[in-house]
């Protein structure tokens, strides 16, 4: 997150619920995100940031409160590699995939 980095929540829909709330933090919008760590230190979002979710689960299935937070969802029956490479996500998007 502070050297603005993809992160990557594989089955973001297994989260244990502790980790939900911090998830929530974490895929709030770009521009108003910060977390505090238990040492109070407060971090917030490099340019370049990005978050990635991984699913096997329909997107109905996610708590509202999280699901609302996606910009975009994509079904891939196949996956391939090479289109994931090629996702551009300069633009700061959260996508379940």
């Amino acid at each position: 997150m502070r050297q603005g980095k993809v992160l990557v929540l594989d089955e973001i829909d297994k989260l244990n619920p502790d980790v939900f709330a911090l998830a929530h933090a974490v895929l709030d919008d770009i521009r108003a995100t910060s977390i505090t760590l238990p040492t109070g230190e407060t971090i917030s979002p490099a340019s370049g940031f990005t978050v990635i979710c991984t699913s096997n689960s329909v997107p109905d299935s996610l708590p509202e409160a999280l699901a609302d937070r996606f910009d975009l969802y994509l079904r891939c029956a196949t996956p391939n590699p090479a289109a994931a490479r090629d996702l551009d996500l300069d633009g700061g998007y959260r996508a379940i995939l």
